[in-house]
């Protein structure tokens, strides 16, 4: 059997102009305002005004409202992410700190090591 390398969005070759895209953070929140305008111009602008009271253009209320939720998001994911997981994990690796070479920078994986290491615990 041969292996044959999945193909990823990393391979995606993009125009020097669209090079932007390649940020998560970016190209997620372009598609937060993108979907956010959908919706509002699918309700309308009548809709808007006379049920919710809202004067402002449809499409700058989209970008407004895209804005204030992604960035408190992603403001309160990067503190849990920095903070609160690797304080939940500190206990599980406080014996092992001073022989262990460890590597605070792969939070996508801390929250692993904090489930499974507190599993643990309850067995030990």
């Amino acid at each position: 059997m041969v292996w044959h390398r999945a193909q990823s969005t990393e391979d995606i070759r993009l125009p020097k102009g669209l090079d932007f895209l390649c940020d998560s953070l970016i190209s997620s929140g372009l598609v937060m305002t993108v979907l956010f305008m959908a919706i509002t111009l699918k309700v309308g602008s009548a809709y808007m005004q006379n049920t919710l009271g809202i004067t402002l253009h449809p499409l700058v209320f989209a970008f407004v409202q895209a804005m204030m939720i992604g960035f408190p998001s992603s403001l309160v994911a990067g503190i849990l992410c920095m903070f609160l997981l690797p304080a939940l994990l500190l206990p599980l690796l406080e014996p092992q700190l001073s022989t262990l070479n460890t590597t605070w920078s792969d939070a996508d994986f801390l929250w692993v090591g904090v489930v499974v290491g507190n599993t643990a615990r309850l067995f030990h």
